[in-house]
């Protein structure tokens, strides 16, 4: 009985892969309830915005929403879209999105989306990360990363987003990730999903 006892309690969380473990540091203060807490800035290379909120359902529930393409697709910019699911033994799921946008010019690229849970049968951590992997040239640099965590009043996410595009790129990530914030919560709760003009 002892030694049960002591082996049950050597047996440690297994550990987040690095590849889609966060970009860096999430310096967003932290959440109150839903309300999403959100800095942002840019460096010589990039835009950037750190964001975290709660959400009030439990981590599956909350995995499972972001994978929908009614809430990770950036319904306000994007005209069309297209998703192709990659085998990839390294991750939990993996796809690939060409975007199609138009609006000044037209534009397309692909983006590459990688899941993981750091235990698939029974998630503590769920890393997320999404990467521009392929065409337009007014888009240089897009990549971002989503950690989900259980919380005392459902889940914590923490988002990063960096964007490097010819037009207001810190304007671009806070655009996208509040957006992302509030589709997200729109589909856990059950309600109509938001619509862009």
């Amino acid at each position: 009985m002892l030694l049960s006892l002591l082996f049950a309690c050597n047996i440690e969380t297994p550990i987040l892969s690095d590849s889609v473990a966060p970009l860096e540091e999430n310096t967003a203060p932290d959440p109150s309830g839903d309300v999403l807490s959100l800095v942002s800035g840019t460096t010589d290379e990039y835009g950037w915005v750190h964001a975290k909120a709660i959400l009030p359902v439990d981590i599956g529930a909350a995995w499972g929403a972001l994978r929908s393409e009614l809430v990770y697709i950036d319904h306000e910019e994007v005209t069309e879209y297209t998703i192709e699911e990659v085998e990839d033994e390294n991750y939990d799921y993996r796809y690939l999105v060409h975007n199609y946008v138009e609006n000044i010019a037209t534009v397309e690229f692909d983006v590459d989306w990688r899941h993981a849970a750091n235990d698939f049968d029974n998630p503590q951590q769920v890393g997320a990360r999404w990467q521009k992997v392929s065409g337009t040239e007014f888009i240089t640099l897009l990549e971002g990363s989503i950690l989900i965590e259980p919380h005392d009043d459902g889940t914590v996410i923490n988002v990063i987003e960096h964007i490097d595009a010819a037009l207001t790129p810190e304007e671009r990530a806070v655009t996208y990730v509040t957006g992302l914030h509030e589709r997200w919560l729109a589909y856990v709760r059950g309600e109509e999903m938001p619509t862009y003009d």
